[in-house]
């Protein structure tokens, strides 16, 4: 979110960062951080219900 305050423009950001435009939007819009999102349910870890319990 620093080089998006320093830029303005989400692409060259995201560019930067490592990861899709779109990606980057989504955190601008939150104004979270990535360790700040919380995940959504069913998705906290490897051994959940979406991958059938691999651990």
């Amino acid at each position: 979110m620093e080089e998006m305050s320093k830029h303005g423009r989400i692409g060259d950001a995201a560019m930067k960062a490592g990861m899709d435009r779109k990606t980057a939007r989504r955190y601008v819009q939150a104004g979270k951080l990535p360790s700040e999102m919380v995940a959504p349910p069913g998705l906290e870890d490897a051994r959940g219900p979406v991958c059938g319990g691999l651990g």
